[in-house]
């Protein structure tokens, strides 16, 4: 059970690992295989509305799922008053900012290098798919089991042809991260911003 909602999935409500503008993130096991995954739960007045009713990011998840820097999505159910819960592969490595920050000294440049390739890999093949995350930070990047790195946390994410002549005109992460023409312009490629 998360937050008095009924899941086919054991919860172990003590292990709420993320909470965000978004949503909660839980830690969870399937009952029938006892498949370790991770439950984000989105409250119905924060979903997105996607493509065909179905919310943004289910949808864009669904899209994503051959993307191989990208977490895997399990199952879907909607809960509760309409709160979507994202059941999802549970990713057992620190986020790269925890990561560098247990780093006692600068982080080896082969290191460095062979973790940006990662990301940079998998960027392109979500815009191949018509999908911008547009929230990458060091916090939404995941090592998982084989210590490879997966983007999390598309709650913030567009398909790319929604954009009014290529430029998104709504910014929903961090101030900090904005590209500097959305301070400016209040629109902005999302791409060159992801990329």
């Amino acid at each position: 059970m998360i937050a008095g909602i009924e899941l086919d999935y054991d919860v172990n409500l003590d292990k709420l690992i993320g909470a965000g503008g978004q949503g909660e993130v839980y830690l969870a096991e399937r009952k029938r295989d006892k498949l370790p995954v991770a439950i984000k739960v989105t409250p119905r007045s924060r979903l997105k509305p996607g493509p065909e009713g179905c919310p943004l990011e289910l949808a864009i998840l669904a899209r994503m799922q051959e993307v191989d820097g990208v977490v895997k999505l399990i199952d879907h159910r909607f809960v509760g008053q309409g709160n979507l819960a994202l059941i999802m592969e549970r990713l057992e490595g620190p986020d790269l900012f925890d990561y560098i920050q247990c780093q006692e000294s600068a982080m080896d440049e082969d290191i460095a290098h062979c973790l940006f390739k990662q990301v940079l890999l998998t960027v392109p093949e979500c815009h191949k798919r018509g999908v911008v995350h547009r929230y990458i930070k060091d916090k939404n990047i995941v090592f998982d089991h084989t210590n490879h790195l997966k983007i999390i946390d598309f709650g913030g994410a567009a398909f790319l042809d929604v954009a009014a002549n290529g430029k998104f005109t709504s910014f929903g992460g961090t101030p900090e991260l904005a590209p500097p023409e959305w301070f400016t312009e209040h629109a902005y490629r999302a791409e060159p911003h992801t990329a």
